[in-house]
């Protein structure tokens, strides 16, 4: 009847289940409202993760420009070298230019040629010419010869074009420099630069040529240096590039080696207004209407625009020039400005925002053409997009364009999922419940069994010492040796009742964690021959033989252990083998073992009793239970449940088998002591 009994408990059960599936079913419900709510909560997360990038967009990218627009500064009228300077010293500026008040672009400064700033290359129209700078080319004695005849008769007609002569007066300086008239040739240069200053048609680049070649026949590698820095510094804006790049070529290469760092130098500079000048040619064509609009108010504080488009897209940040800077580099500069690398500067300070977020959107960011300034647009539905500064757009884009659809078909199959969940839990719940209460049904019955066991265990012992007290107090013993004999029965009742009481304690303390242990270094060998004298007598009035198998490897060995609760341990062990080892078994003899495995100590415990189930052998260490064949047999069960601690307390472990023609195997292992263990 005691296993049936959890099922009066049947009713509370029910009514647990009926409030959960309720909540199963309410659940359900809610998780349909839910699903309604996805869309406006996407993009409510989208507009959210918006407001937060336009943010730190407009505080990061915007500060940024302006943090390296303030770092920027005229500090002398080569502007060139401040350009690189400014460009050196942040990694997202690309250039640096100057404004006048009307927003015009002061440096860098370019000029497209009306002609070809190389003036053998320009067409002419005076065969005297063509045949002289052919002859140039043969670069013959006798050829040099006629080429300056032709020049010179050409230089002397009147009637003919400033610029013809102006291209035959330098022709004649050159073959006046090789047959090596340097006077005359110096003349000729001159005139040619005179000629080419009264005629806005006349080639370009003349003046630089004339000068150099009038250097280089001077030899004056100072007047040459001068000339190269102007070329660095755009002095000579209006020589295109070629030219300019060719003679500049041709002076490093004259300069004597004890200006190397100077020639390095130049060559800095040069990268520098090269790259200058082609963005003044797309600054021209890209940005100066915008900029000269945004001066035409002059407002106090920068000004911040973007140009380009897609990622060749770049922002322009400008601001006033001080009264310092306008002194250095010119009263016309009233406007300092920078470009810098947008990619680059959205990449370093929009870092957290570019990659996929928690919330599923990642940032994208677009110029007013709708064009992504970062590689790998990805083209998938826009969740929302937001204007900010400088006329750029972000856009949130969602990392997954089909999560939508996959998450409305996982929300209809999480629901059903939910709901049998729900239901599989308030079922597993009730059976739980059930369980449980059966299971402390079970426990209470336990209890009060084992309350009854002990009390019959504890009545024993006391019956005993009161009869063989009051016998000894009436005088009634026979003689001496009777008086001996009942006095060594109540000392061993005693002793037994000690025991019992000492368990009972002891699994009191274990229940509530304070049972404390005491290891010193024991003989084990001893320990169980103790124990063995100590319980053979008892043993042998009840009809067995207790026997020791001591093996001699084990001998002066000892184990860390506390004494007492190994000899509690070992007579629990042997109390057991004899109460289990029924009266009419032949034979009825019960033998301890010690033997020696590695750094092991083992003792067993053999007896030919009514053994354990094959089921049972792992519950019999629960607290209260008793194998069931245990029949009538007196006992708490809580003799092998205290082994066990014990043993797992010291470091051992205690395991239960059947042994070979009958019986019960049990074996308790307790690592032994090493030389340095102290107790």
């Amino acid at each position: 009847m005691r296993r049936f009994g959890h099922l009066s408990h049947l009713p509370s059960a029910l009514a647990l289940l009926v409030p959960l599936l309720a909540v199963a079913v309410l659940g359900g419900l809610e998780l349909s409202r839910q699903s309604a709510q996805v869309a406006d909560a996407v993009q409510q997360q989208a507009a959210t993760f918006l407001a937060s990038a336009r943010l730190h967009f407009e505080e990061r990218v915007r500060g940024t420009a302006e943090d390296a627009l303030h770092r920027a500064s005229l500090r002398s009228p080569r502007l060139v070298a401040e350009t690189l300077a400014a460009v050196a010293s942040d990694e997202g500026v690309l250039d640096l230019f100057c404004l006048d008040g009307q927003g015009q672009l002061v440096h860098p400064r370019t000029a497209m040629p009306r002609e070809s700033a190389l003036p053998f290359l320009s067409p002419t129209t005076s065969d005297e010419i063509r045949l002289a700078e052919a002859l140039l080319a043969l670069g013959g004695h006798a050829e040099l010869q006629r080429a300056q005849v032709l020049l010179q008769r050409f230089a002397l007609r009147r009637p003919a074009a400033v610029a013809e002569r102006a291209r035959a007066a330098f022709r004649l300086g050159s073959v006046l420099r090789q047959t090596g008239d340097l006077v005359a040739a110096e003349r000729a240069y001159l005139e040619a630069r005179l000629l080419a200053a009264q005629s806005d048609a006349s080639p370009i680049g003349v003046e630089l040529l004339t000068r150099v070649a009038v250097a280089e026949m001077q030899a004056r590698p100072d007047t040459l240096l001068d000339l190269a820095r102007g070329i660095c510094e755009n002095e000579w804006f209006a020589v295109p590039d070629e030219l300019a790049g060719a003679v500049l070529a041709r002076i490093l290469a004259e300069l004597p080696e004890e200006a190397g760092a100077d020639v390095r130098n130049l060559r800095s500079l040069e990268g520098a207004r090269r790259t200058a000048r082609r963005y003044a040619h797309e600054y021209q064509r890209f940005a100066a209407a915008a900029v000269e609009r945004a001066v035409a108010d002059d407002p106090p504080e920068p000004i911040v625009r973007v140009i380009g488009s897609g990622p060749d897209c770049a922002l322009l940040a400008l601001r006033r020039t001080t009264d310092a800077e306008q002194s250095v580099a010119g009263r016309t500069l009233r406007w300092l400005g920078l470009r810098l690398d947008l990619p680059c500067l959205v990449n370093e300070t929009m870092d957290a925002f570019l990659s996929p977020q928690p919330v599923g959107f990642r940032l994208e960011v677009l110029d007013g053409d709708g064009a992504s300034i970062l590689d790998g647009a990805s083209g998938s539905p826009v969740a929302a997009e937001v204007p900010t500064v400088a006329g750029l757009v972000l856009r949130a884009v969602p990392v997954d364009p089909d999560a939508a659809l996959r998450d409305e078909r996982a929300a209809v199959r999480n629901r059903v999922l939910i709901l049998a969940a729900l239901l599989a839990l308030a079922l597993g719940g009730g059976f739980l419940l059930v369980r449980s209460v059966g299971r402390e049904t079970e426990l209470a019955d336990l209890k009060m069994i084992f309350v009854s066991r002990m009390s019959h265990e504890l009545k024993t012992p006391l019956a005993l010492i009161k009869m063989y007290g009051e016998t000894l107090a009436l005088g009634r013993a026979k003689d001496a040796a009777q008086t001996q004999a009942f006095g060594g029965i109540v000392a061993r009742e005693a002793d037994r009742l000690n025991d019992q009481i000492q368990r009972i304690l002891s699994f009191a303390q274990q229940l509530s964690g304070t049972l404390r242990y005491t290891p010193e270094k024991v003989d084990l060998a001893e320990a169980v021959e103790d124990v063995i004298a100590e319980y053979r007598d008892h043993v042998h009035r009840s009809g067995c033989v207790l026997r020791a198998q001591i093996d001699e490897s084990v001998r002066a060995v000892h184990a860390m252990v506390d004494p007492h609760a190994l000899h509690l341990a070992l007579s629990s062990l042997i109390d057991n083998a004899v109460k289990y080892t029924p009266k009419t078994q032949v034979p009825r003899d019960v033998v301890v073992a010690l033997r020696r495995e590695g750094d092991v100590g083992t003792i067993t415990v053999r007896d030919h009793g009514i053994g354990i189930p094959d089921k049972e052998r792992q519950r019999v260490f629960d607290p209260f239970y008793r194998a069931s064949n245990a029949g009538e047999i007196r006992g708490a069960g809580l003799g092998l449940g205290q082994v066990q601690h014990f043993a797992e307390a010291h470091h051992g472990q205690v395991s239960v088998a059947a042994a070979p023609g009958g019986g019960t195997v049990v074996t308790l292992r307790l690592p032994l002591a090493l030389d340095g263990d102290r107790p």
